[in-house]
């Protein structure tokens, strides 16, 4: 009888530390695991934003855009501002399955997000757009989202006296369509994020894209 319990318990002892092996093994695949990852995001830059050519950012030069984004007088009515479809508390959306335009007009899409929005290479659902300082001007004369006639725009606007002046020192010129567009392009490249939860919890992520 003692033989046969010396045996059971040798058999219950090398089952015991099979098991604490295990779960020493796995233990150490985490933690290199962890490791690896940590390392990871210690080399993965945020990637630049490209600009372009004619085009480069400065900060004052997104002030100026980040203005013009949310001043409503850059609709027909005086309604609808860009933050009005793009609402910063909401991801730069506005929540709802179609956008509200001037008068109540309803468009006829939602609104995306516009973080990060600097990284894209096309814009718009279609992607027929290039750049975001083309696609500044759609939304701007657009009949149900902002419905603004552009040379009656850049009047109203070139005789607000912030926005001359910040035009002349800016551009060194008249407030005019390129200092509009080019003013709301810098200020939405200037929209990254790159610090949530989710970039921290997953730094990999962010290199899938990388060459």
């Amino acid at each position: 009888m003692q033989g046969k319990f010396s045996i059971t318990n040798k058999i219950k002892g090398i089952r015991t530390s099979f098991v604490y092996l295990f779960f020493f093994i796995l233990f150490a695949c985490i933690l290199i695991l962890r490791c690896s990852v940590v390392q990871t995001a210690s080399i993965i830059a945020i990637p630049e934003i490209v600009h372009p050519k004619d085009n480069p950012s400065s900060d004052e030069k997104i002030a100026l855009g980040r203005a013009l984004f949310f001043d409503e007088r850059l609709s027909l009515d005086e309604t609808i501002a860009c933050a009005s479809c793009h609402i910063p508390k909401l991801a730069f959306t506005d929540g709802i399955a179609k956008s509200k335009g001037v008068f109540g007009r309803i468009g006829t899409r939602n609104s995306p997000t516009l973080i990060n929005v600097g990284y894209q290479k096309t814009l718009m659902f279609d992607g027929e757009l290039k750049t975001l300082e083309m696609q500044s001007i759609v939304p701007i004369q657009e009949h149900n989202e902002m419905g603004m006639d552009m040379i009656n725009l850049i009047k109203k606007l070139r005789e607000i006296p912030e926005y001359e002046s910040a035009a002349k020192k800016i551009f060194g010129k008249s407030f005019d369509p390129f200092v509009l567009t080019r003013a709301l392009g810098a200020f939405q490249r200037s929209l990254v994020a790159m610090n949530s939860p989710f970039d921290k919890s997953v730094p990999m992520f962010l290199a899938l894209d990388t060459p």
